[in-house]
């Protein structure tokens, strides 16, 4: 979907009338919706820069602000945002396809709830000739670079091993990163930020530990594994929580071995899956170390371990040490 042409809008200053904008990565969607703000209303924009909510939203009111004209500007822009696909009708369809030369509208939300073809704000877009725009997490090239400027921003250097093992063990969306940058930024004195200052001060994602516990495996340093869940522990993880890390930890392994035998690429890994793009080459640098029936019976002793815990209300914690040292055995036994 055309993020392309949105950007070439906004450095031209000529805008499509209707836009839809979508997808996961909150602060690349904030931004362009900032940057339309900026630029679709040059004049008196308390006046020309109209937003509805979901929640209060009528097509009569809708329609009404956007025929109406804008108040001493050459343009208005109309926002809204999280519409239900309920409230996407007929009538509503058939005005998007004549919004005044005046006016822009965008609409805003997040994943599609429905696949792209079943999506009805998607296909009236779309049939009204509108620019849809799917804002993905980017690549994990375009994620270094983005953190390697705001540390230069801020008068920082860091080497781009460490940024990535920043994005690796931060939650890997962009607003979070951002937090996570500011925190480094104002804890390190001097010019350079390294690994061990992000040790220090980075919030690790309880996601992290599905990749250690992964690393942990193929190197077969399995005091490792055991010292991931009583750290889960100490977290107050919930039991349901730490078994589900495991299982999908092995479950991204074994993918990562199909997608290995149909000659796939870690770009493509990461797409099929929504993977970050960086822990997709790992997870499929790690699957070549392993055998596809041992990652099967992984999977299989984890699908077990959740029923298991599912049925008893005690012992959960020894369930899953006995689970880990299972899986330990037969990480020995293969290794």
């Amino acid at each position: 979907m055309s993020v392309k042409q949105l950007n070439e809008n906004l450095k031209s200053g000529c805008f499509s009338s209707l836009y839809y904008i979508y997808g996961e990565e909150e602060y690349l969607k904030n931004y362009y919706i900032g940057e339309l703000r900026k630029k679709v209303v040059a004049d008196l924009p308390e006046f020309n820069i109209c937003d509805f909510d979901a929640k209060s939203f009528s097509f009569l009111d809708f329609s009404n602000t956007v025929n109406s004209y804008p108040v001493m500007s050459e343009r208005k822009l109309v926002i809204v945002n999280d519409l239900e696909n309920s409230l996407v009708k007929k009538e509503l369809t058939e005005f998007l396809k004549d919004i005044p030369s005046y006016c822009t509208v965008v609409f805003f939300d997040g994943p599609l709830k429905q696949t792209a073809s079943s999506n009805p704000l998607l296909k009236a877009v779309t049939s009204a000739g509108g620019v849809c725009c799917e804002v993905k997490k980017p690549d994990v090239a375009s994620l270094t670079n983005w953190v390697a400027r705001h540390f230069k921003s801020a008068n920082k250097t860091i080497s781009v091993n460490d940024i990535h093992y920043l994005i690796d063990i931060a939650d890997d969306d962009m607003l979070s990163l951002l937090n996570e940058i500011s925190k480094l930024c104002n804890y390190v004195s001097g010019d350079t930020v390294t690994k061990s200052d992000i040790d220090s001060v980075v919030t690790k994602s309880i996601e992290t530990n599905r990749y250690a516990i992964a690393e942990a495996f193929c190197a077969r340093n399995f005091d490792k594994l055991f010292s991931i869940v009583d750290n889960l522990y100490k977290q107050n993880i919930d039991d349901i929580i730490i078994a589900n890390l495991f299982f999908r930890a092995f479950g991204d392994m074994y993918k990562a071995k199909l997608a290995l035998a149909s000659k796939k690429r870690s770009g493509d890994f990461a797409s099929d899956f929504k993977l970050n793009p960086y822990a997709a080459s790992k997870i499929m640098a790690n699957a070549q170390k392993l055998d596809i029936k041992m990652l099967e019976n992984a999977v299989t002793l984890s699908l077990q371990l959740d029923i298991d815990l599912k049925s008893t209300p005690y012992n959960k914690k020894e369930l899953i040490i006995a689970y880990v040292a299972n899986i330990a055995k037969s990480g020995a036994e293969n290794g």
